[in-house]
Protein backbone atom coordinates (compact mmCIF):
# COMPACT_ATOMS: atom_id res chain seq x y z
CA UNK A 1 0.00 0.00 0.00
CA UNK A 2 1.20 3.75 -0.69
CA UNK A 3 1.14 6.73 0.73
CA UNK A 4 -1.92 8.16 -1.22
CA UNK A 5 -3.99 4.82 -0.41
CA UNK A 6 -2.87 4.85 3.33
CA UNK A 7 -3.96 8.34 3.48
CA UNK A 8 -7.10 7.45 1.77
CA UNK A 9 -8.08 4.53 4.06
CA UNK A 10 -6.91 6.42 7.21
CA UNK A 11 -9.63 8.93 5.94
CA UNK A 12 -12.42 6.88 5.14
CA UNK A 13 -12.10 4.94 8.01
CA UNK A 14 -12.20 8.03 10.65
CA UNK A 15 -14.94 9.62 8.55
CA UNK A 16 -16.92 6.33 9.06
CA UNK A 17 -16.65 6.99 13.10
CA UNK A 18 -19.42 9.78 13.16
CA UNK A 19 -17.29 11.66 15.79
CA UNK A 20 -19.43 14.46 16.28
CA UNK A 21 -17.35 17.14 17.91
CA UNK A 22 -13.98 18.60 17.44
CA UNK A 23 -11.60 20.14 19.90
CA UNK A 24 -8.48 22.05 19.47
CA UNK A 25 -6.47 21.56 22.94
CA UNK A 26 -3.54 24.63 23.19
CA UNK A 27 -1.54 24.27 26.42
CA UNK A 28 -0.13 27.77 25.52
CA UNK A 29 2.59 27.24 28.42
CA UNK A 30 6.13 28.33 27.24
CA UNK A 31 7.50 26.08 29.86
CA UNK A 32 5.79 22.85 29.27
CA UNK A 33 7.44 20.37 27.00
CA UNK A 34 5.18 19.43 23.87
CA UNK A 35 6.16 16.53 23.07
CA UNK A 36 4.58 13.94 21.11
CA UNK A 37 4.15 11.88 24.41
CA UNK A 38 3.78 14.31 26.68
CA UNK A 39 0.69 15.98 24.29
CA UNK A 40 -0.68 12.10 24.09
CA UNK A 41 -0.85 11.88 28.02
CA UNK A 42 -2.48 15.21 28.27
CA UNK A 43 -4.86 13.88 26.12
CA UNK A 44 -5.50 10.87 27.63
CA UNK A 45 -6.18 12.58 30.98
CA UNK A 46 -8.62 15.03 29.43
CA UNK A 47 -10.65 12.11 28.11
CA UNK A 48 -10.61 10.14 32.04
CA UNK A 49 -11.92 13.85 33.20
CA UNK A 50 -14.14 13.50 30.30
CA UNK A 51 -15.48 9.96 31.25
CA UNK A 52 -15.69 11.03 35.05
CA UNK A 53 -17.80 13.74 34.03
CA UNK A 54 -20.15 12.07 31.82
CA UNK A 55 -21.08 8.63 33.09
CA UNK A 56 -19.46 9.26 37.15
CA UNK A 57 -16.64 7.85 39.13
CA UNK A 58 -16.94 4.07 37.75
CA UNK A 59 -16.96 5.60 34.26
CA UNK A 60 -14.11 2.39 33.77
CA UNK A 61 -15.71 -0.34 35.14
CA UNK A 62 -16.75 -3.21 32.26
CA UNK A 63 -20.90 -2.24 32.96
CA UNK A 64 -20.07 1.43 31.71
CA UNK A 65 -17.78 0.33 28.72
CA UNK A 66 -20.84 0.86 26.28
CA UNK A 67 -21.52 4.07 27.62
CA UNK A 68 -17.85 5.46 27.14
CA UNK A 69 -16.97 8.46 24.52
CA UNK A 70 -14.78 6.92 21.68
CA UNK A 71 -12.28 9.81 20.71
CA UNK A 72 -9.10 10.40 18.57
CA UNK A 73 -6.56 12.68 19.38
CA UNK A 74 -3.77 14.26 16.86
CA UNK A 75 -0.62 16.07 17.96
CA UNK A 76 0.53 19.20 15.39
CA UNK A 77 3.09 21.11 15.29
CA UNK A 78 6.47 21.64 16.85
CA UNK A 79 8.32 21.66 20.20
CA UNK A 80 7.42 25.05 20.74
CA UNK A 81 3.59 25.58 18.84
CA UNK A 82 2.48 21.71 19.80
CA UNK A 83 -1.50 20.97 20.44
CA UNK A 84 -3.87 18.48 20.08
CA UNK A 85 -6.70 18.34 17.51
CA UNK A 86 -9.63 15.74 18.85
CA UNK A 87 -12.49 14.16 17.56
CA UNK A 88 -15.36 12.92 20.63
CA UNK A 89 -18.04 10.63 19.27
CA UNK A 90 -20.46 11.91 22.25
CA UNK A 91 -24.08 10.52 22.35
CA UNK A 92 -27.14 13.08 20.97
CA UNK A 93 -28.13 13.40 24.73
CA UNK A 94 -24.99 14.54 25.46
CA UNK A 95 -23.69 17.29 23.38
CA UNK A 96 -24.80 19.94 25.93
CA UNK A 97 -23.73 18.38 29.13
CA UNK A 98 -19.92 17.89 27.12
CA UNK A 99 -19.77 21.60 25.35
CA UNK A 100 -20.30 22.43 29.17
CA UNK A 101 -17.14 21.12 29.90
CA UNK A 102 -15.21 23.17 27.98
CA UNK A 103 -16.78 26.59 29.02
CA UNK A 104 -14.30 29.46 29.52
CA UNK A 105 -16.27 31.31 32.79
CA UNK A 106 -16.04 27.73 34.25
CA UNK A 107 -12.55 28.32 36.01
CA UNK A 108 -13.05 27.45 39.34
CA UNK A 109 -15.16 24.36 41.28
CA UNK A 110 -16.04 21.08 40.48
CA UNK A 111 -17.59 21.89 36.87
CA UNK A 112 -14.35 24.26 35.99
CA UNK A 113 -12.93 23.63 32.65
CA UNK A 114 -11.25 20.35 31.72
CA UNK A 115 -8.67 21.70 29.84
CA UNK A 116 -7.62 24.60 32.37
CA UNK A 117 -8.10 21.46 35.16
CA UNK A 118 -4.73 20.05 33.07
CA UNK A 119 -3.25 22.93 31.89
CA UNK A 120 -4.17 26.53 33.70
CA UNK A 121 -3.08 28.85 30.45
CA UNK A 122 -4.70 26.62 28.00
CA UNK A 123 -7.22 26.90 25.84
CA UNK A 124 -9.39 24.99 23.88
CA UNK A 125 -12.04 25.46 21.12
CA UNK A 126 -15.55 23.14 20.83
CA UNK A 127 -17.17 22.85 17.58
CA UNK A 128 -20.08 20.44 16.17
CA UNK A 129 -17.96 18.01 13.10
CA UNK A 130 -20.34 18.91 9.91
CA UNK A 131 -17.68 18.08 7.30
CA UNK A 132 -15.89 14.49 8.53
CA UNK A 133 -13.71 14.11 5.86
CA UNK A 134 -12.71 17.31 5.72
CA UNK A 135 -12.12 17.87 9.24
CA UNK A 136 -9.91 14.30 9.06
CA UNK A 137 -8.20 15.86 6.41
CA UNK A 138 -7.13 18.68 8.13
CA UNK A 139 -5.81 17.44 11.47
CA UNK A 140 -3.99 14.37 9.80
CA UNK A 141 -2.18 16.73 7.50
CA UNK A 142 1.38 16.76 9.40
CA UNK A 143 1.08 13.24 9.83
CA UNK A 144 1.31 12.32 6.23
CA UNK A 145 4.38 14.92 5.71
CA UNK A 146 6.32 13.37 8.27
CA UNK A 147 5.32 10.28 8.28
CA UNK A 148 4.45 9.16 11.66
CA UNK A 149 1.63 8.20 12.93
CA UNK A 150 2.82 7.95 16.50
CA UNK A 151 1.06 11.32 16.59
CA UNK A 152 -2.11 9.61 16.86
CA UNK A 153 -4.11 7.91 19.72
CA UNK A 154 -7.39 6.33 19.60
CA UNK A 155 -9.09 6.17 23.23
CA UNK A 156 -10.89 4.85 25.22
CA UNK A 157 -7.82 2.18 25.23
CA UNK A 158 -8.38 -1.29 25.57
CA UNK A 159 -8.95 -3.04 29.49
Amino acid sequence: MNKVELKTSWLDFLSSQDFSHAITFKPNDANFTKSVAALHRLFVKAHMLIQRRLIGRGFNLTQNRARQTPALGIVEGSLLTGHIHGAFKVAPEDWAKFEGLFAEEKRRGPDRNIWRTLVASGTCVVEPIYGAKGWHSYTLKDVWQTDDTDRVVMLPLSA
